[in-house]
């Protein structure tokens, strides 16, 4: 998931592609577009730094925390998706469990800091350490359980925000940029750098039809594109499929 787009609307405004004479939602659209393409293309490397909301809970029959293998579940819960580990502790509460460990396995790649609350109190950093995509508490042991129905600054419970994923190099963000100018201008309906295998351009909705030689090796037709490209996923690799759940279908994945 891309979690913060690659270029910004004060970028395109000073390059010259007329970003200005557009409505700026329309803009920030056009910049969306280009960030989640490249991201894609790029294999889902780069999402920006995301935040995450983490409320363990583990079985009670085993005496770990570190989930290794075990899935995440996406719960909503206020409004908000959280990430939730898998929880058999009776009542969704703490009384009668046991289990606990000092070292926690977060859920996400590239965690570069965290934020934890118990019983709605943020906690000292002093309290605990990162360790790549483990969390260790420096003395006691993490909780097992918690309410699952309150919320995490309630007694009762516990949660994780950890901030993590990686910003784009200096190379991806020139391409968000010049792919993103294309996209305003073919938008304003002026000469734009469309790819050499253009056969047919429909002004008022961005699209074109391409002559479909060279893109299965990857190539847009815009240097800086097809340069970032070749240089972090030069074998034009695609990120797996993402699962989700559905809360009104809680057994169902896609």
């Amino acid at each position: 998931m891309l979690c913060v787009p690659w270029t910004t609307y004060q970028e395109l405004a000073n390059c010259g592609c007329g970003a200005e004479e557009l409505d700026v939602d329309r803009v920030e659209e056009l910049i969306d577009a280009a960030s989640e393409a490249l991201h894609l293309l790029s294999n889902s490397q780069f999402t920006g730094p995301c935040t995450t909301v983490y409320r363990p809970c583990h079985s009670a029959s085993s005496s770990a925390l570190d989930w290794w293998g075990s899935p995440t579940v996406p719960v909503r819960q206020d409004g908000a998706w959280l990430n939730l580990g898998p929880c058999g502790c009776g009542a969704w509460g703490p009384a009668g469990c046991t289990c606990g460990c000092a070292a926690l396995h977060l859920p996400v790649d590239y965690p570069v800091g965290v934020v934890v609350r118990e019983d709605g109190v943020v906690l000292a950093a002093s309290a605990y350490r990162l360790a790549g995509r483990e969390l260790h508490r420096v003395t006691g042991a993490w909780r097992c359980c918690q309410d699952l129905s309150l919320s995490d600054t309630e007694v009762g419970t516990w949660s994780v925000t950890i901030t993590h994923g990686l910003d784009p190099p200096a190379l991806g963000r020139l391409a968000a940029r010049d792919l993103a100018a294309e996209l305003v201008r073919a938008c304003r309906g002026v000469e734009c750098r469309l790819p050499a295998r253009t056969t047919a351009v429909v002004r008022q909705g961005i699209s074109y039809e391409l002559d479909p030689a060279g893109l299965a090796e990857g190539a847009v037709g815009i240097y800086s594109v097809d340069l970032f490209l070749a240089a972090v996923n030069p074998e034009g690799r695609r990120a797996g499929r993402s699962s989700f759940a559905s809360p009104s279908l809680p057994e169902t994945w896609g």
